[in-house]
């Protein structure tokens, strides 16, 4: 039943059949083994056994020979990173609420030894019940008798959140450097006032699944919506009753108002108010740009930027921003760089087109492939065959890289409006921007086009959260995933959970310390030319598997 040694002799004389265990133990190297350092202990045991003792894994190790045998075998790579400046003790609940606001209820439950203070062992131990529970703030409280989130006392204390997302915007910028020649200096500058999460993925990579996943907390491999062909149902049928983010919001005392797309169509009943593309068809210089197919198209704006549906829809939110004086969560969406590739002139003239460079391509990529991958790559179900061959042949592929750029610009131009009317507005005061875009893009990377692939090309996308309370200019290199902005948001709001079980990992401990220590792998699920994968990214690889058991590592 002894949980506490005070030194290393003490451990060896008590569990001499361990020795080697003790460095594994003692994660803050102290030279003894706390209370809170054993129990996490424990946990990984039964973590490794999928239960209790006396539970074996494969290849019938109990969880204790498993350690053994990790830390005999391995003692350097067992033991835990360290890093001097990040902070994992605090001597007073006061120093904890300076530096952990959102979660200052949660004090005294991490203190277990009601000592008034967190040592190292306590706070290692609070990392370890996060990943056991999914929803873990909402199992503390009720551990701690406690029924709902602290309420606000006053509207004030409410903050204004910023939702923008982009359409079909894949690294190419100046923040992700996916493209050398990208002219994005809005999305830059957001980007040096708050997180960027360098190493972001979708949860499928086409428009729909991923916005409802974003939108309703549950990921696609869990409410089956997993493809854009799955849109011959609305979103609604694959999410039953869960509350979206905006309606949960609304029930938290927000002003909620959508622009734009969001939810790919039947966004207006989710908001408290809803204002939905306007503009109507595109007009094109007569004679400019190409029609192959829906994913092939580009041409030259027959109109001002003014009269764009983008600039509309930003228009409509400087307004909002303006007149809505109580806390507000707006939802905006900018659809380019969504195809058509269609912007006015000047956007087009910052890419001469002799001058355009093509995404890094390896003329052997497919060759190491199993077949049913490079069906995947050329998805030939929609393009036919030999369509990568066909544009590189007649240069449509560079004309359609800097269509793809000019309405990057184009998009990051309408950032830069909403931002300047941010600053301006009295939301920005306490409020947060959260800028995404719902998946990457592929333009020739490894012979594909469009999104809807398993690379990374087409799962990569942008994340950047920018508020009070959190670090200016840092990159957060960790793999996160789209999945995680609902229960991020719950924290960062200090508001309850939803009523449904929302998939995904708060960011909130990552935003307090972008070099925090975080390891937990994210999946992206979709379908593609009828093939069924799942992608599994973490700090290190990436591994997709299709379901007929093909598989690649990166």
């Amino acid at each position: 039943s002894q949980k506490e040694w005070s030194s290393r002799q003490t451990w060896e004389k008590d569990r001499p059949d361990f020795t080697a265990l003790f460095a594994f133990i003692d994660w803050d190297h102290d030279g003894k083994i706390s209370a809170a350092e054993y129990e996490v202990f424990d946990v990984q045991i039964k973590s490794y056994t999928d239960g209790s003792y006396p539970k074996t894994n494969e290849q019938g190790e109990s969880g204790m020979a498993v350690f053994k045998r990790l830390a005999a075998e391995t003692p350097k790579k067992t033991a835990p990173k360290t890093d001097p400046s990040r902070k994992t003790s605090w001597d007073s609940q006061g120093e904890w609420n300076a530096d952990k606001p959102t979660v200052k209820w949660i004090f005294p439950f991490i203190d277990k030894n009601s000592d008034g203070k967190i040592d190292a062992g306590e706070y290692l131990a609070i990392q370890e019940y996060k990943k056991k529970h999914r929803d873990w703030q909402a199992q503390a409280r009720k551990e701690l008798g406690l029924t709902a989130l602290p309420k606000r006392s006053s509207d004030t204390e409410r903050p204004s959140l910023l939702f923008l997302n982009i359409d079909d915007w894949n690294d190419w910028n100046e923040v992700l450097q996916g493209h050398p020649q990208a002219i994005t200096p809005n999305i830059k500058r957001l980007a040096e006032r708050g997180v960027v999460f360098s190493n972001a993925i979708c949860s499928s990579p086409t428009c729909f699944p991923s916005r409802s996943a974003i939108f309703t907390g549950i990921h696609p491999a869990r409410s089956g919506n997993i493809v854009n062909d799955n849109g011959s149902q609305p979103w609604r049928f694959y999410a039953g009753d869960a509350v979206t983010l905006p309606k949960h919001l609304s029930a938290q005392g927000w002003k909620t108002i959508g622009i734009g797309k969001n939810f790919h169509n039947g966004d207006r009943r989710e908001f408290d108010e809803y204002i939905g593309k306007k503009g109507g068809r595109l007009k094109q210089v007569p004679g400019s740009g190409i029609n192959l197919n829906p994913s092939g198209v580009w041409g030259i704006a027959d109109l001002p930027s003014t009269k764009m549906p983008d600039y509309i829809a930003v228009s409509h939110g400087i307004e909002k921003l303006t007149s809505v004086k109580d806390p507000l969560f707006l939802s905006l969406g900018i659809y380019r760089p969504h195809v058509p590739w269609v912007v006015p002139q000047k956007y087009f003239d910052l890419y001469p087109l002799e001058e355009v460079q093509f995404p890094e391509r390896r003329a052997d990529d497919l060759d190491d492939l199993p077949e049913r991958f490079k069906l995947l790559a050329h998805l030939e179900a929609k393009f036919g065959p030999g369509y990568n061959d066909m544009l590189a042949k007649k240069g449509y592929d560079r004309q359609f890289v800097r269509a793809y750029l000019a309405c990057v610009t184009f998009a990051d131009e309408q950032v830069g409006r909403i931002l300047d009317a941010w600053d301006a507005s009295p939301h920005s005061k306490n409020g947060y921007i959260v800028l995404w875009s719902d998946h990457g893009y592929n333009l020739g990377e490894k012979e594909g086009w469009s999104k809807m692939k398993p690379w990374y090309d087409s799962a990569r996308c942008n994340l950047i959260i920018a508020g009070p309370g959190i670090p200016k200019g840092a990159v957060c290199d960790k793999a996160v995933s789209l999945q995680d902005l609902y229960p991020t948001l719950v924290d960062l709001l200090e508001i309850p959970s939803p009523p449904q079980q929302i998939d995904g990992n708060s960011l909130a401990p990552l935003l307090a310390d972008p070099d925090a220590d975080c390891d937990k792998p994210v999946v992206m699920s979709s379908e593609t030319d009828g093939i069924r994968y799942d992608v599994v990214l973490d700090n290190d690889y990436r591994m997709t598997r299709l379901i007929t058991g093909e598989t690649e590592l990166y």
